[in-house]
């Protein structure tokens, strides 16, 4: 057997791309923004954060989620 068949060929990490369409929860944005729960609802509650209701509890896209974080960007 020659070496070149013993080399195992690993393909790189592909990039996380999350999906735009993603349903999210508030625990789960509260967590990625390391923010509390109670303040996500209140930015749903507030209009800030655009959401729906789905079984009762909040659900956010993540283009939603990535719209807010765009328009509260300060420039530099």
């Amino acid at each position: 057997m020659s070496e070149q068949e013993n080399t195992v060929t690993v393909p790189a990490n592909p990039v996380f791309e999350p999906n735009p369409d993603e349903f999210l929860r508030t625990d789960a944005i509260a967590e990625e923004l390391d923010l509390c729960t109670e303040t996500v609802r209140r930015m749903i509650r507030d209009h800030r954060l655009r959401a729906v209701r789905l079984k009762g509890e909040y659900r956010v896209r993540r283009r939603w989620l990535d719209e807010y974080l765009d328009s509260t960007l300060v420039g530099a």
